[in-house]
């Protein structure tokens, strides 16, 4: 939670400064600076059925921060560097212990604006995890491929909700291990950020 509030509170810092300048201002030009805040929250709950009854396995649940920045290289294409806080939390039935995965990772993105609002982004991740169960602690390396889909909701000149559609593909590998052993996860999930253009 310390690193959520972290985030917010630099979030918020730029809208009040962007909210207060007064020239004249077009958003996605070159030469101007974004900085990002998006917040995606994952629910699932996993079910096996066997010879027509069903039971429920687990359900597990992600919180998922990606604070970001970047330059407009050019008008519509922004390039920067973001950061990724993840935490889930899976429970197994039948198991008192929960399951906790803490994720952070860096790397840079890419995003394009059309004209319409839309905008396509992708982003190329490094990091590391740790994950505390019943069995132990687990560090791992983290290399995740990320693609978004979004919709940019100006309010003003220097502020814009985006909603958000990602795609996710996440390989795990635990520190220490030999050989090509890691877990690829494949994730879709909707996500909402703030942005603020100066």
């Amino acid at each position: 939670m310390t690193h959520l509030k972290s985030i917010l509170t630099f979030v918020f810092t730029i809208i009040t400064c962007s909210t207060f300048a007064q020239e004249s201002f077009t958003a996605k030009t070159q030469g101007n600076f974004l900085a990002n805040g998006s917040l995606g929250i994952i629910s699932t709950s996993e079910t096996a059925k066997f010879d027509g009854n069903s039971s429920k396995v687990g359900s597990t649940f992600q919180i998922t921060a990606t604070p970001k920045a970047g330059y407009f290289i050019t008008d519509n294409i922004v390039a920067g560097l973001e950061l990724e806080v993840r935490t889930s939390t899976s429970k197994i039935e039948g198991i008192d212990e929960d399951t906790v995965t803490n994720l952070i990772g860096v790397g840079p993105f890419a995003r394009y604006f059309f004209d319409n609002g839309l905008f396509a982004e992708a982003t190329v991740s490094l990091g590391s995890s740790k994950t505390s169960s019943l069995f132990g602690d687990i560090e791992s390396s983290i290399f995740a491929i990320r693609g978004t889909a979004g919709y940019a909701f100006f309010l003003g000149d220097h502020i814009s909700i985006e909603p958000a559609i990602n795609y996710t593909n996440q390989s795990q590998k635990p520190k220490g291990s030999s050989g090509d052993s890691k877990t690829v996860l494949n994730t879709i999930y909707f996500s909402l950020g703030i942005t603020a253009y100066f």
